[in-house]
């Protein structure tokens, strides 16, 4: 890699997870623990999503790597509140959870498909959601005899982030970006630059910073990683001063 600028923050996210990538390989050769095993799951979402979003900074398409982002910060504060606990088993517990209340929605949601009136959807289309519903009711009645509550509501999302870093920043993650995901008139208006009633102006992008986009890129990298190296008790350092390295660059440019 060349030199670390805030240029290419992509390369760095990348290197900071195949270094931890290494750790987690060479720790699993001892430990066969479920935590462990999450954690390397949940280390490929974090890194691709990262990548991807970092990508989509490359090519200045920054409504779409907000829509990312709020992708990243839901997963990322799920995560929280299944690690949450001391115990491996509560862990276990909580990821059912988790994908209980998933698959309630996605029956939910081929439920309303598959009742809409006759024609509206082509028969392969039909049979297709019948294949996936019948793969979630599956997989709900294999679990069916566990009384598992669904996933705590955003307020108990919240709070166990607030346990890990001392303020509540769930609820800044999970909330900033809904716009770019949940596109309404309000997003529409910002794309408009003039409109004089016959000729419309409109803007390639919506009017965000870029380089406060890619610090909370950054953010989310580093936080996810800082977790999983302090609960794995793997030193963060190196990490650590390469982010507040990029975090300085990037205010600085900002103030210029």
């Amino acid at each position: 890699m060349g030199k670390m600028t805030h240029e290419n923050i992509g390369d760095v996210i990348g290197k900071w997870f195949e270094s931890t990538q290494v750790l987690i390989t060479d720790a699993s050769s001892n430990d066969k623990s479920f935590k462990l095993r999450f954690d390397a799951i949940a280390e490929q979402i974090m890194k691709k999503y990262c990548l991807a979003t970092a990508l989509l900074f490359d090519e200045g398409f920054k409504l779409p790597a907000m829509a990312l982002m709020r992708i990243v910060s839901e997963f990322f504060v799920k995560y929280l509140w299944c690690i949450n606990t001391d115990k491996e088993d509560e862990i276990c517990n909580r990821l059912q959870r988790w994908d209980k209340t998933s698959g309630k929605k996605k029956l939910k949601l081929y439920d309303g498909l598959l009742g809409l009136e006759a024609g509206v959807l082509k028969k392969e289309d039909l049979e297709k959601l019948a294949e996936l519903k019948e793969k979630v009711e599956k997989n709900l009645n294999d679990n069916a005899e566990k009384e598992m509550p669904p996933v705590t509501g955003r307020s108990g999302l919240f709070e166990s982030t607030s346990k890990v870093f001392g303020t509540n920043v769930g609820l800044l993650l999970y909330s900033q970006y809904c716009s770019a995901v949940h596109i309404d008139t309000s997003i529409l208006s910002d794309l408009i630059l003039e409109s004089d009633g016959l000729n419309l102006s409109v803007n390639e992008d919506i009017n965000e910073n870029m380089k406060e986009l890619k610090k909370r890129c950054l953010n989310f990298a580093y936080m996810f990683l800082l977790v999983v190296h302090k609960k794995n008790n793997w030193s963060i350092e190196q990490v650590k001063q390469e982010y507040e390295s990029l975090i300085d660059d990037l205010s600085r440019i900002e103030s210029q």
